[in-house]
């Protein structure tokens, strides 16, 4: 079952905790430019439905625990973004010398707001990385996730934390170089061209 929780007006980070015990990833879009509509995905993240219950019982989930523990892919779509900046550093490095930053330009309004997320990036994921979006006054945040890709959570129950730390999804980027980097697969199906030849 598919479900999605339209968050409102609260704080991003007061809903989508991608800190705590566990591996956080996170899958970003590094468009240009990111104004309007910008999506990206997390995994291993811990979401409070507290204040969403009745938009899930539309859907026909219902839940005792406050939390779910999303170990799949949490689809996150913001709209009325501004711009954003990204930093990033090896293992949440305290050294200063260790980041790197990436930004997309805005302007702050009053009643602006920022959504503050962070995870393992999904290509490197020796570096954790610290994104901070602005958006305007008018807004909408949707998460949507599989719900068998999540366990109810109660993060101050020991035997729900060792359950969620057993689903946790175990990332990781092989640093495989891809068939079109392969001379040999890339002369069998395109020869020197751009068109492919023959099936794979």
């Amino acid at each position: 079952m598919i479900l999605t929780i339209d968050i409102g007006d609260e704080e991003f980070d007061s809903i989508v905790d991608s800190s705590g015990e566990f591996q956080p990833i996170i899958f970003l879009n590094f468009a240009s430019d990111i104004k309007g509509l910008y999506e990206f995905e997390l995994a291993n993240t811990v979401i409070n439905i507290f204040d969403f219950e009745d938009q899930l019982q539309m859907q026909g989930f219902f839940s005792k625990e406050d939390s779910l523990f999303v170990f799949g892919k949490l689809k996150v779509q913001i709209d009325g973004v501004k711009g954003a900046n990204l930093k990033w550093s090896k293992d949440k490095s305290l050294k200063k010398e260790s980041e790197k930053y990436y930004n997309w330009p805005y302007t702050i309004n009053k009643d602006d707001r920022v959504c503050y997320c962070g995870g393992y990036l999904s290509f490197l994921t020796d570096y954790y990385a610290t994104l901070m979006i602005v958006t305007g006054s008018k807004y909408q945040i949707k998460l949507t996730f599989d719900l068998k890709e999540s366990i109810p959570f109660n993060s101050m129950d020991n035997n729900s934390l060792q359950q969620a730390k057993l689903k946790q999804f175990q990332y990781k980027n092989e640093n495989f170089q891809g068939k079109l980097f392969d001379t040999n697969f890339f002369k069998e199906y395109f020869l020197t061209g751009r068109k492919a030849i023959k099936d794979e």
